[in-house]
């Protein structure tokens, strides 16, 4: 799971004095309209979406939200990250029965493919862009896409991850493009590094790519040496890729043995025996305030400098 979240300075979004309030929230039930035909445990499914949204209303926010209509991206959109060639390629996907479609998935890293699979995309993909011209047309302040398939590891040619489309990269260009905004910083917060994004625009100053995901020393997927801390963008980009690796894992026993024999004075059960004293929860990975000190340390001043005063769109939930 996780989130991309493009943001655009409030100098480039030339705003005018009335603050602007408001979240825009689009969610579809056709992108539930695909999964995977050979594979019913396959992690990328319709429940995901289904239990987002029961989330948002047991947590009273759905309503709190301003609904907007989903649509679908052009090819001329998805062009300005993807290839015509390798969209014209999943647009065949639509004709195609399971064996093929199996085949062509089988092609690719970790992905499946469903007769439904391109128009689910293309109605992703639209969904982030019409937020994009909701925020930036001052319609709302900011915005998320509840969406699938994800995006963030989707690549010019190729196809992975689950992803297709790369949806938070087609929304950078499109703003910029589109609505002139000159700085994009993409925060992509996820267990996996979004490769993806990151190399679609590691050569590009106007778009500073933030990760932090799991990394464990190359050992947790996607196994890029790209993933780690020390690639920062080349040429022209170099230093507008910043990616922050978790690589401490941490699984605590049940029981945390108690070495020797128990002090005589220790009132515990099974004095002067080995025996476990002290339960533990079990808990893999880094902590809420790991992430605090890397958003507030990290993240922060980096948006500070590079966008200024900055606006955030909520662009995806993978």
């Amino acid at each position: 799971m996780d989130w991309c979240l493009p943001f655009f300075s409030l100098q480039d979004l030339n705003l005018e004095a009335k603050t602007l309030s408001g979240t825009g929230l689009v969610f579809d039930e056709q992108l539930n309209e695909f999964h995977c035909l050979w594979d019913d445990s396959f992690p990328e499914s319709p429940e995901r979406l289904h239990a987002i949204k029961e989330q948002l209303i047991q947590e009273g926010l759905l309503d709190r939200c301003v609904s907007f209509q989903a649509r679908f991206a052009e090819k001329d959109e998805l062009m300005l990250v993807h290839s015509l060639e390798y969209i014209d390629l999943m647009e065949t996907t639509q004709y195609m029965n399971e064996r093929e479609l199996r085949i062509l998935a089988d092609t690719y890293d970790s992905v499946y493919l469903h007769p439904n699979s391109y128009t689910c995309a293309c109605l992703a993909s639209g969904s982030v862009l019409r937020l994009v011209d909701a925020v930036l047309g001052k319609e709302i302040r900011n915005g998320m896409a509840i969406i699938r398939p994800p995006g963030h590891h989707a690549q010019h040619s190729l196809m992975d991850g689950y992803c297709m489309f790369n949806h938070v990269a087609v929304a950078a260009r499109y703003a910029q493009q589109k609505h002139d905004i000159q700085r994009v910083l993409i925060v992509d917060w996820d267990v996996h590094h979004g490769q993806g994004t990151q190399f679609t625009f590691d050569q590009d100053p106007s778009v500073l790519y933030f990760s932090i995901h799991r990394y464990e020393q190359g050992r947790f997927w996607p196994h890029l040496k790209a993933s780690n801390w020390s690639t920062i963008g080349f040429g022209h980009g170099q230093g507008y890729t910043i990616n922050v690796p978790w690589n401490q894992v941490s699984v605590c026993l049940p029981f945390a043995p108690q070495i020797g024999p128990t002090p005589a004075s220790q009132p515990v059960w099974g004095r002067g025996q080995n025996v476990p004293i002290m339960p533990l929860s079990l808990q893999v990975g880094m902590r809420d305030a790991d992430y605090i000190a890397a958003f507030l340390h990290l993240l922060l001043p980096v948006a500070l400098e590079v966008l200024g005063v900055w606006g955030v769109l909520g662009q995806e939930q993978c």
